[in-house]
């Protein structure tokens, strides 16, 4: 059975632009707000930290973060000001986000588009901007492009059922994953658990980046040859896989963050996703339908005589899976 994902009119984003603006005056100031909500939890109001003399548009915001005990602590190197949508202006014509209470204009180019900014946060650097944008109609489309995750040096193979092309993608994911496990080891064996810490956040975020590449990519490919994508319907695998390496692999390698991300972004390009369950996708023949033998090698061989690469076939099948469902339904 297929799986629908639903379809969202609208997408949240957020986008960081850099700024240059002096604002250590009043993160200093945002911090003994915060500070002084988190000693008098649910009993704060801006009249309460006036004494402090920062804008009450920010310290409103503050106050609401932190003092009905949503945040535990403060770390002053990560803090950002807050400020509600409401209180921001931006001009499309120029680019020019105006923000008052600051007395400050940023040059930021958001999208094309963009129906309303939720809320804007300042560090020392940056600013964050959370803006709602509308998502492009998907298009039905008449051919569609599988993709078949797995765990070996490809994690991503995404398949053309229609011209037999196939495309092998992420091998950094592999690279990143395996320098990874190899560092915490070290780490771990030193004793050293303050770099540990900071060795997972930075594998968090290089992974991070890596997939926001390679998902691009598949969404451009798709919207290029104007094709749907489906993918595998992973939800309970947890509970239905019976490789617990396999199992725990999937679950290391964060498919769900990988097909969440394809699904936004094929959204805002217009392009259909689609999810089949991934029974004998990788057993069956894509040509021919019928059950052959999968190698160590990866090579799948049909029991007419058919070969070919085993994560290619997976990719065809569940392509052509999701074209044979909607053909029966």
């Amino acid at each position: 059975m297929r799986r629908e994902k639903s379809e969202i009119s609208t997408q949240f984003l957020v986008w960081r632009t850099k700024h240059n603006l002096d604002l250590t005056e009043e993160l200093t100031k945002g911090i003994l707000v915060a500070k002084r909500a988190m000693e008098n939890v649910r009993k704060m109001s801006t009249r309460k930290v006036a004494d402090i003399h920062l804008t009450s548009v920010i310290s409103d915001m503050i106050l609401r973060d932190f003092s009905y005990g949503k945040r535990a602590k403060i770390d002053p190197a990560k803090f950002r000001l807050p400020i509600a949508g409401s209180k921001i202006r931006y001009d499309t014509s120029t680019s020019i986000l105006h923000i008052p209470c600051l007395d400050a204009k940023i040059f930021a180019p958001l999208p094309i588009g963009l129906s309303r900014i939720w809320k804007a946060e300042l560090d020392e650097e940056n600013v964050y901007l959370t803006f709602e944008l509308p998502c492009a109609r998907r298009i039905a489309s008449e051919r569609y492009l599988g993709i078949d995750v797995n765990v070996s040096r490809a994690p991503i193979v995404v398949g053309d059922p229609r011209t037999g092309e196939f495309w092998k993608l992420g091998a950094e994911l592999f690279e990143l994953r395996k320098r990874h496990e190899a560092s915490v080891a070290a780490l771990k064996r030193a004793g050293n658990f303050r770099a540990l810490k900071g060795a997972t956040g930075n594998y968090s975020n290089r992974m991070n980046s890596a997939l926001h590449r390679i998902t691009k990519e598949v969404v451009m490919m798709a919207a290029e040859r104007k094709s749907g994508i489906v993918m595998e319907d992973l939800s309970g695998i947890e509970h239905k896989e019976r490789d617990h390496w396999r199992e725990k692999m999937l679950k290391q390698w964060g498919y769900s963050r990988l097909q969440h991300l394809i699904d936004y972004k094929a959204g805002l390009m217009g392009v259909e996703v689609h999810y089949v369950s991934p029974y004998e996708t990788s057993s069956r023949c894509y040509l021919h339908r019928i059950k052959g033998e999968r190698s160590k090698t990866n090579i799948f061989y049909c029991s007419l005589g058919h070969s070919l690469d085993g994560d290619a076939n997976a990719a065809f099948n569940i392509a052509l899976k999701f074209l044979t469902d909607s053909v029966v339904s």
